[in-house]
């Protein structure tokens, strides 16, 4: 195994009795390239961050009334209860932004249940549409969201709240399948190794350096 041998009468046996489709199967490689334990890590790194700046949205404190001071033209100041609307949006273009990383790190997997939860999270967002719409956030064909800050800010932020501040809203939703899309992109990487062509395990997935250290 360890000098190639193996896997060469393996592909000489395939090519000589094996129907197309078997040896199709065979050259198939047990476990993830390189490249693809990276693009698995990307998607783990973007819905760490996609879920912390949903739970962030969810923070009571975010959606108080504070003291609010506004300076007018000729320097008066007033100060009124009110939404801290920068923080707010501040907040939700953070997740606009994490959103669509994660979207992006989804283009390079490959692997079906991590593509499911992915899509489940998209349709989230899509069933929002009408809604988000109303509060300058716009949905893409690719199912990308952005945000235009003057319309988002000239919005009411009572409504604001209601998508995205406590149970059952959709930062309650995003955050909970981020954690399911977390959950299912690290069983991907910690799945254990298989033999390379020269006998050594892949160095792919987190224990493959660690298998590699014993021989």
């Amino acid at each position: 195994i360890k000098n190639g041998s193996y896997g060469k009468l393996m592909k000489a046996y395939y090519n000589q009795s094996a129907s197309d489709e078997v040896s199709s199967i065979a050259g198939k490689k047990n476990s993830v390239s390189a490249d693809e334990s990276k693009d698995l890590k990307a998607m783990q790194s973007s819905t760490d961050a996609l879920k912390e700046s949903a739970d962030k949205l969810l923070s009571k404190a975010l959606f108080e009334k504070k003291d609010i001071t506004t300076k007018a033209e000729d320097g008066t100041t007033k100060t009124v209860k009110d939404y801290d609307k920068e923080a707010i949006y501040s907040a939700v273009a953070d997740l606009v932004d994490d959103y669509n990383a994660v979207l992006k790190a989804s283009d390079k997997i490959n692997t079906e249940s991590i593509l499911n939860k992915t899509t489940n999270l998209a349709s989230s967002v899509i069933a929002n549409e009408s809604m988000l719409s109303k509060l300058g956030i716009t949905v893409g064909k690719d199912s990308s969201l952005k945000i235009d800050k003057e319309t988002f800010m000239k919005a009411d932020m009572g409504s604001v709240k209601s998508v995205f501040n406590g149970n059952g809203s959709l930062s309650y939703r995003i955050s909970a399948q981020s954690s399911l899309i977390n959950f299912a992109t690290t069983n991907e990487i910690n799945r254990s190794n298989t033999y390379s062509a020269n006998g050594t395990y892949t160095s792919t997935y987190a224990s493959g350096d660690l298998f590699n250290s014993f021989f």
